[in-house]
């Protein structure tokens, strides 16, 4: 999916989760209900209707699979294609049901049904009680259904906004519009490969294999590497194993350096601490003379009368420091701050985002909320204005961070654009009045 597509189908998923699961979820004591009010509509929402017999794709309620006439032989939904199924899905009641104990049912369908006369390309089975959703498919035998699930989701963590990728992904090829159970099935064997190769890159930091230790040591040596086999052979598999781990240190600072190097041009402290150093386009919002607002800086100097270079070194002092005083014209000291909560207050007055709304970094490792305090809350309850928030964040400023305004984003009419350009947006706005 594109980027605009996948962030469209995001935010419809987890509409559907708050609306429909979240709100509907305490009544679901049996599995007819559950059915009713939880599953039913999530195959709506993905665009199926089990009403319509015209379908290509259809849903069948306790579709037997051909091989079996008893109960333990029917499945509670079966998408069909070419009138062979090649999803089945089996509900069970949202209220105190364990998944774990209901894989081996989904296990003998699944079984079942490959061992029956139907020619099956791909069958996935699905184990649901409609907040929780696991997906089963073949990836380590042929017509054997995995021990585990290759995906899972679950819509209390998705009302939240935590959507993973791959689940965001892998629901695409299952909406009826796009329709392509072989590319999810595809997807889970990759996954499946990556999971292992992990685990084996896993076991290799724990204890390195001697053909992975001879490996490195040939290859040092075939670089010109001459005191690699007298000085370094007996210690070799240590050596390996702290080379590993000095690597993986390495990566996971890796995050931590990208962000800086992308909020931070300077190595002033004073410089990383002002929430308000990002690139000015408009106006500053959320300034402070005395204790009484002002929209903007402009704002100021022109009510006090500053000539154009006095304007200036002004917001020099200002970008400098955030806070502090100032002689206006007149010889009256008059003390400013820059403050945050007022510039994201103002922003949700002036209707370019609103208290809940949500705000992340570019690359989507972090999010929060806007709050009714002119603050962002993480969903662990991390709070703070902007720039403090990111510096707890990336465990990097005691204070902040430098272009916090910057690193935060937020959807406003369907773009994702920076806090920052949003305050340009109200600058701009103000500018009219």
């Amino acid at each position: 999916m594109s980027n605009d597509t996948n962030d469209d189908f995001r935010q419809k998923l987890k509409n559907f989760a708050e609306e429909k699961v979240l709100k509907n979820m305490s009544f679901c004591e049996t599995e007819s209900k559950t059915i009713q009010f939880l599953i039913d509509p999530f195959l709506e929402f993905l665009g199926y209707d089990r009403n319509n017999p015209h379908d290509s794709i259809v849903l069948n309620t306790e579709q037997s699979v051909g091989f079996c006439g008893t109960k333990s032989g029917r499945i509670d939904y079966t998408i069909l294609r070419d009138k062979k199924p090649v999803i089945a899905i089996e509900c069970k009641k949202s209220r105190g049901t364990d998944l774990g104990r209901a894989t081996n049912q989904l296990y003998g369908y699944f079984a079942k049904i490959h061992q029956s006369e139907l020619s099956i390309d791909v069958l996935i089975g699905v184990l649901t009680n409609g907040v929780t959703y696991e997906f089963y498919t073949d990836t380590q035998k042929s017509n054997v259904m995995d021990s585990k699930p290759f995906m899972k989701f679950n819509f209390k963590e998705i009302a939240q906004g935590k959507i993973d990728e791959f689940v965001l992904e892998g629901l695409s090829f299952l909406q009826k519009s796009t329709f392509e159970p072989k590319k999810l099935r595809t997807k889970a064997v990759k996954e499946r490969f990556i999971q292992k190769v992990a685990q084996q890159i896993e076991e290799l930091f724990r204890e390195p294999s001697e053909e992975f230790v001879h490996f490195l040591v040939e290859g040092q040596k075939a670089e010109g590497e001459q005191l690699i086999e007298k000085e370094v052979k007996d210690d070799a598999p240590l050596l390996v194993q702290k080379a590993l781990t000095a690597f993986l240190e390495k990566e996971k600072l890796r995050p931590l350096q990208l962000a800086e190097a992308s909020l931070v041009s300077g190595n002033s402290e004073e410089d990383e601490v002002n929430p308000f150093t990002s690139a000015e386009k408009g106006n500053l919002l959320g300034v402070q003379v005395d204790g009484c607002e002002h929209r903007s800086i402009g704002d100021v100097f022109n009510q006090w009368g500053f000539s154009v270079p006095e304007h200036e070194r002004f917001r020099r002092e200002v970008k400098k420091k955030g806070s502090g005083s100032y002689k206006d014209k007149n010889g009256e000291e008059r003390y400013f701050e820059l403050n945050e909560a007022i510039a994201l207050k103002r922003l949700v007055s002036q209707g370019l985002c609103s208290v809940g709304t949500l705000v992340f970094d570019k690359d989507h490792c972090y999010q929060a909320k806007i709050t009714d305090r002119g603050t962002l809350q993480t969903l662990d309850e991390q709070e703070g204005v902007p720039s403090s928030l990111a510096g707890q964040l990336l465990k990097k400023r005691r204070y902040g961070i430098r272009n916090a305004w910057d690193f935060w984003h937020v959807n406003y009419e369907g773009q994702e654009i920076s806090l920052s350009d949003l305050r340009a947006i109200a600058a701009e706005s103000l500018k009219k009045i």
